[in-house]
């Protein structure tokens, strides 16, 4: 959109907004920025790997319902005794989705691991190095080699089965904790996504924002008046955060009127955990591969290392036409 020329630059406004650098995430106040200038006012940060578990089957196998597993040997360790019974009625310690949301499962562990989808001119993939292998290889695992995620499973079907009891944790993003909050009898758990690659804890996460567009017949009065509303939806941001989203404002996140909102406390204390894609003109072109090749390793139709191979080749392709 910057591009086309489509958006209103709004450098110029920023303190009328009253938007200050200070008090924003310093991922999140980037994010707005192209080439030095702001194009637009961020609303709120979306974690899309947040860990949901059920407490009744936590309890069941001895594992205290209030804390969560906090990097990959207890997550597999809380799925293996929560993998139990057989047939139909298997309960599952966990699962790992054939396809959305594996793309934000397996993003949030290759950050883990340090990894970089590209190189800084963005003109090779580096995901097939042995960041995104491990992390391709873990969710491999837990399916075909660890037996505790069901084969073959769609996401809204781990869902259905996580409401049902039959799965003891899931991942999903925190868009989903309203509906989950109102399923009946799940006694229900709520953390941002441990730590499962090697050097930190990552969350894959995204952001929305507020932009100005440029339209026929744009004038500095109505543009003024968008300045406005800008400044009264910052103002009153917190009206915002009951849609469950982590703040913009660091200072929100000891705001009692936002740690009083349901497992806000849980989720605010990692937000200096999130992560953002670095994105660029023809990033959605050149992580198609990639993404495709996370589907074709959980089905087991290739191996790991397999699928990624072939995603770097196809993404280098992409890179090269500039596409």
């Amino acid at each position: 959109m910057v591009k086309l020329n489509f958006l209103i630059p709004l450098t110029p406004y920023l303190d009328k907004i009253g938007i200050k650098k200070a008090d924003i995430n310093p991922r999140l106040w980037a994010l707005q920025f192209i080439n030095g200038t702001s194009w637009g006012m961020p609303t709120d940060m979306n974690p899309q790997a947040v860990l949901y578990w059920n407490k009744d089957l936590f309890k069941a196998v001895g594992l205290d319902p209030n804390t969560p597993p906090r990097d990959r040997k207890e997550f597999l360790k809380f799925s293996k005794m929560m993998t139990q019974g057989s047939g139909k009625n298997k309960q599952w310690g966990t699962a790992m989705p054939t396809g959305w949301p594996n793309n934000l499962i397996w993003y949030s562990i290759f950050r883990s691991n340090g990894g970089r989808l590209f190189n800084p001119n963005h003109t090779t993939a580096t995901f097939g190095g042995p960041a995104g292998l491990d992390a391709l290889q873990f969710m491999y695992n837990l399916v075909y080699v660890d037996k505790v995620a069901q084969p073959n499973i769609d996401g809204n079907s781990v869902l259905t089965n996580f409401r049902s009891g039959h799965i003891g944790m899931v991942s999903d993003g925190l868009w989903m904790l309203s509906s989950l909050m109102k399923t009946p009898k799940l006694n229900l758990g709520v953390a941002l996504i441990p730590k499962l690659g090697s050097k930190k804890q990552a969350v894959a996460t995204a952001a929305n924002f507020i932009m100005i567009f440029n339209k026929s017949g744009q004038t500095q009065e109505r543009i003024d008046a968008c300045v406005k509303f800008l400044h009264y939806v910052n103002a009153n941001i917190i009206e915002w955060m009951k849609s469950y989203k982590l703040p913009p404002r660091n200072s929100m996140l000891t705001d009692p009127a936002y740690l009083a909102l349901p497992y806000m406390k849980d989720i605010a204390k990692d937000a200096d955990k999130v992560v953002f894609a670095n994105y660029f003109p023809s990033f959605q072109a050149a992580t198609q591969p990639l993404w495709e090749a996370l589907n074709i390793a959980i089905t087991g139709t290739k191996s790991p290392q397999k699928a990624l191979a072939a995603a770097v080749k196809a993404s280098n392709q992409v890179l090269k036409k500039g596409e």
